[in-house]
Parts: C-alpha cells; sequence; structure tokens
C-alpha cells in the first residue's frame, strides 16, 4: 500500500523526488525529507497530496536546520562551516536522530561518521 507520493518523480504535492528520511507522528502522519526538491513535506494518512511545510533547502550546503511546526523560522543546529572533515563540519549529512536528553546526533555520511 503506497501511503505517500506514488505518482512518479516530480515536484507537485503528490509525488516525491529522491525521499531520503522520513518520520511518523503519533497520528499516523508521515514527515518526509524530500531531498531532490528541497523540501520538507507533510502527508497526512489517506490524503492524496503533501503538504509542503519547509522548502528552500539545498543538499551542497551540508547543514542541519530545525523547522517548527506552524513557525518559519530556521535555525541551524549543525554545521555552518561548509563542506569538510573538521569536527565543525559535515559532508553530506543524511539522517538525524535525536535522543530522550535532546541530543542531536548526525549521520555524516561522507565522513564515514556519526556526530553529536
Amino acid at each position: 500500500m503506497t501511503v505517500a507520493g506514488g505518482n512518479g518523480n516530480g515536484c507537485a504535492t503528490n509525488q516525491l523526488s529522491a525521499s531520503w528520511g522520513f518520520f511518523i507522528e503519533k497520528d499516523h502522519t508521515i514527515i518526509i525529507a524530500d531531498s531532490r526538491n528541497h523540501r520538507i513535506i507533510r502527508w497526512k494518512m489517506c490524503d492524496r497530496n503533501g503538504q509542503v511545510v519547509a522548502d528552500g533547502n539545498d543538499l551542497g550546503k551540508h547543514e542541519v536546520k530545525r523547522y517548527q511546526t506552524g513557525d518559519r523560522t530556521v535555525t541551524l543546529v549543525a554545521n555552518g562551516n561548509g563542506n569538510g572533515t573538521n569536527l565543525n563540519q559535515l559532508s553530506t549529512p543524511t539522517s538525524v536522530f535525536v535522543d530522550l536528553q535532546q541530543a542531536l546526533y548526525v549521520s555524516d555520511y561522507l565522513n564515514n561518521r556519526v556526530m553529536k
């Protein structure tokens, strides 16, 4: 059963392009990192279209940003120092995890490491 997308590759709100990660909320809404469309899209259960909740992101910046529901303010939470191997840099961050103590972990793909 397809629960989001499934209408070919594209940028319409019923399409995805290289979705790299997702999170499922308690009400079964899916939050999707739609990487080639440079956006975060929210897909409610049984909806035919998603809702763009954040856009204008860029794969090439090697940063992690935080968006809060209902707030258009963007907070840079990891990197901001360009692509690289130093401890204050990332190279293609691909996934994030926040633990119970609110610590952020970032999968730093091209540096073959996980950063906290």
